[in-house]
């Protein structure tokens, strides 16, 4: 049972296509991240502007890179296969938010786990306060959209051009200096 479960979130998520209405969604979404993210992150220092790697393979990689770890492991755990998916899955409006609310803040909690276990170079920006916050907005960023468009595309676009954005474009790849970025 909870393994077609499972298999039917992941279909359910993946074959679910994001309408022109839903990029206007997801791209609001992005605004407002940036509009709450970015002065704060300046102002705090937490996040810098930094150059791009130089040469477009380099570029290419990074992309590639960043959508396959973190994004698409994080957006299939901690969106589709730990929530119900929006379309097919027809629960109480309230109860979902509850369920959402309990995996978002796992989702805040799993990064410093992750920097003091598996992935060394997180330590210490995984801890610091401004970045959990950070991957908190990320999360509700991508559970609003999941729950708006129902597709693994749109939270996996959101979460990715964060992502590549902070560890290419702001300081990231500072703070995870020891971890072969390109």
């Amino acid at each position: 049972m909870l393994i077609q479960t499972i298999i039917n979130r992941i279909t359910a998520a993946i074959t679910t296509g994001v309408d022109i209405k839903g990029w206007l969604i997801i791209a609001g979404i992005l605004l407002i991240y940036a509009a709450i993210s970015i002065p704060i992150g300046l102002k705090t220092r937490c996040l810098t502007i930094t150059p791009l790697p130089k040469g477009w393979a380099k570029k290419i990689l990074s992309m590639i890179r960043v959508l396959i770890i973190p994004v698409i492991p994080e957006e299939l755990l901690f969106r589709v296969i730990l929530l119900p998916h929006p379309f097919t899955e027809k629960i109480p409006e309230m109860q979902w938010m509850m369920i959402a609310i309990i995996f978002l803040a796992i989702f805040i909690f799993y990064h410093p786990i992750l920097a003091l276990t598996v992935f060394p170079p997180g330590y210490p920006t995984f801890l610091d306060p401004i970045f959990l916050a950070y991957a908190g907005l990320l999360g509700l960023a991508c559970t609003v959209a999941y729950r708006v468009t129902g597709s693994f595309w749109g939270i996996a676009f959101i979460h990715w051009l964060i992502d590549w954005l902070w560890i290419y474009c702001l300081g990231g790849r500072t703070k995870l200096a020891k971890y072969d970025l390109l």
